[in-house]
């Protein structure tokens, strides 16, 4: 599962993790070091995590058509490191994407970009490149002019 995949690959960088969200392997994983699992937050609370993160770990084994939580990471300027499957490596870009599934690569990945502000800035430049209004605006009046 993506939530085991981003505490083994924590653990192996030697970084901490916050789980925002609950499911059904919570339980069983609730105590693993280093983990602080936040459970089911409200967007403000979210918002909070967000803003005092050092990296987002988006460690999608199977395809996303968006990847909102790698978008909403970016636009606040945090890092992200995901899984290199559906939308995310062109939401993301290149540098930001591991194998999916694979706990060393992202292991690697996670102890590069961590607190990278550099990183986090180039993320913000190209989420509003990708999403912002105008881009997306643009791009409606080339394909119906």
């Amino acid at each position: 599962m993506p939530v085991e995949l981003a505490i083994d690959a924590c653990a192996r960088a030697g970084v901490p993790l916050v789980v925002a969200g609950d499911g059904p392997l919570a339980g069983r994983l609730r105590g693993a070091p280093g983990v602080r699992f936040a459970g089911s937050v409200a967007p403000a609370e979210l918002a909070e995590l967000r803003a005092r993160a050092a990296l987002a770990i988006v460690p999608s084994r199977a395809a996303e058509t968006f990847g909102l939580a790698a978008a909403e990471a970016m636009a606040a300027g945090v890092p992200v490191v995901a899984g290199a499957v559906g939308a995310l490596p062109e939401l993301v870009g290149p540098d930001a994407v591991v194998a999916p599934g694979d706990a060393d690569a992202l292991a690697v990945a996670v102890r590069a970009r961590y607190g990278d502000e550099a990183a986090g800035t180039a993320g913000l430049h190209r989420i509003s490149a990708l999403v912002s209004p105008a881009a997306v605006s643009a791009r409606l009046r080339e394909i119906y002019a």
